[in-house]
């Protein structure tokens, strides 16, 4: 019997889980637009490119979609800043790039 119990915990878990996992909603597209290869491509080569006559660079316009501008709670580095900052926000970053 405690055999039994045991396994109606588990599957009780599993079954949890399940149901939360529905309720997150839409797993991330494993391939094609939206999936993490082409937004990576598309965040490198479009939201930092820039060209000679561009003007400023505004962090906020070129990478809005990137990035969850309500979070304090990330880990924003880049490896090309040559003091090495680390912020916790979108737009401290945006905050610490040229003008």
């Amino acid at each position: 019997m405690q055999w039994l119990r045991g396994r109606a915990a588990i599957l009780a878990l599993l079954a949890a889980h399940s149901v939360q996992a529905q309720q997150s909603g839409p797993a991330c597209p494993t391939a094609g637009q939206g999936s993490p290869d082409a937004l990576s491509r598309e965040w490198i080569l479009v939201g930092w490119d820039r060209k000679a006559n561009d003007g400023a660079f505004v962090f906020r316009d070129k990478l809005d979609r990137y990035y969850d501008w309500s979070t304090a709670d990330a880990m924003i580095y880049d490896d090309a800043d040559p003091q090495r900052r680390v912020v916790r926000r979108p737009a401290a970053m945006a905050a610490a790039e040229p003008k």
